[in-house]
Order: structure tokens, then C-alpha cells, then sequence
């Protein structure tokens, strides 16, 4: 039985990752461009400051989001799905498919050598390092904007690219439960019949709610085995 996080993980990166997924770059000022991609020994101690900013910001961006388009969410699936909204491999995604195209050429060249946004041709399979250096500028450009137009344009801008990222995580959360249960009350069943206790209570198994296995048929498949 695969994890949870890395379930929602590949179902964020997978849905990122599809034609019709589109994001626009936060529009900076020219001034902050000029301060973020600004040599290293210039710009690494402040970047790396509004890395953390950055990074705190989205992590409190995330919950607010969670909160409110999930209001009866229960505090187990906030906390699974933001930590994989929060992560390094969906900062990076999230950075290559922004469209970085309205920036002047100097900001487009300098982005697209570091694998930033839809015109950069980042490499299909990334390093660790190479990940997290991705990540890490999605952060920083995160803190800039933030001290730039404030905490409610930040949310707003946040929400245009994460509400559909909310409902698929919603949804691989949910799928993932229904399967635990059903696969619990087989087993359950199984070790019933191994023992010699009771045939398989197929009142307990009907009651699981099916919501979503119609479309797996290793499910079905399970279930005719057992009756």
C-alpha cells in the first residue's frame, strides 16, 4: 500500500504538470529584479533572508487556503496536504510553469538560466540540489513580493494557483482513506477465515463507502475475490 504523502504528492505534481495548468509570474518591480538577480555576493545574504520569509509566508498562506476551501476539513488532512503543497519538488514545478515572459529581457535571460518559468528548459529529471535551488528562488520571489504589495496580495495571488492544486490533494486524500478501509476490512475478513473464526462478514464490508472505486478495478477485483 503506497504512503499518503507521496500519493498527494505525485497527484500535485501530475495535475502542475498537465497542458492546461497556468500560472503567472508575481509582478515585480524592475528595483527588486535588479536586487534579486543581482551577483552572488551581492545578493546571496538578503536573498537568503527573503528565502525564509518566503517560505513562512507560504506555509501560513497555504493553512489560510486550506481553511477556508476545505471548512470541515479535519486537522490530519490540513496537515498532509500542506505538507506536500509546501514542499521543494511543488515550489519547483510550480516554478517551471510560470510565465515569465512579461518580464524585461534581462530578468527572462537571467531567470531561464536558472530554470525558472515556462521558457526555461529545465531538465527532465532534476537533481536534489537542483530541486531545492529551484525551490529556494520560488521562495525568494515570494518575500519580495510580499514586501512589496502586502500579505492580502500575496493570498490573492497565491489562491489563482493553488485552489485546483487544494481539490486534487483533496481528492488523493480521500481515495487513499476509502482504499485503507476497504483493504482493513479484507484483511480483517481474511484473517477471520485463516483462524477458523467466522466466515466474512459481508454486512461490515458493505457498509465501507465505495465512493470513488468504481474507477479501480483492482478494488472490484478484490472484492469478488473475497465473496
Amino acid at each position: 500500500m503506497a504512503p499518503l504523502y507521496p500519493a498527494i504528492q505525485k497527484s500535485i505534481i501530475t495535475a502542475i504538470s498537465q497542458p492546461q495548468f497556468s500560472a503567472a509570474l508575481p509582478p515585480l518591480s524592475d528595483a527588486a529584479w535588479a536586487k534579486l538577480l543581482a551577483p552572488y555576493d551581492r545578493s546571496h545574504d538578503e536573498n537568503e533572508r527573503l528565502e525564509f520569509l518566503g517560505d513562512a509566508l507560504m506555509y501560513a498562506t497555504i493553512g489560510r487556503m486550506l481553511y477556508a476551501q476545505i471548512p470541515d476539513g479535519t486537522p490530519n488532512l490540513y496537515t498532509n496536504v500542506r505538507a506536500a503543497l509546501h514542499s521543494n519538488a511543488t515550489f519547483s514545478h510550480l516554478a517551471e510553469k510560470l510565465d515569465i515572459l512579461a518580464v524585461s529581457s534581462s530578468v527572462l535571460r537571467a531567470l531561464t538560466i536558472r530554470n525558472f518559468g515556462e521558457a526555461a528548459a529545465a531538465p527532465i529529471l532534476k537533481t536534489k540540489p537542483e530541486i531545492k535551488a529551484t525551490a529556494d528562488l520560488f521562495e525568494t520571489v515570494i518575500g519580495a513580493y510580499y514586501l512589496e504589495r502586502g500579505f492580502e496580495a500575496l493570498c490573492e495571488w497565491v489562491k489563482e494557483i493553488y485552489r485546483p492544486l487544494i481539490s486534487v490533494a483533496q481528492k488523493t486524500y480521500i481515495e487513499w482513506y476509502e482504499f485503507c478501509s476497504v483493504f482493513n476490512a479484507l484483511s480483517s475478513a481474511t484473517t477471520g477465515i485463516v483462524q477458523g473464526r467466522s466466515a466474512i462478514d459481508m454486512t461490515r464490508i458493505q457498509n465501507i463507502s465505495y465512493t470513488g472505486l468504481t474507477r479501480n478495478r483492482e478494488y472490484w477485483s478484490a472484492m469478488r475475490y473475497a465473496r
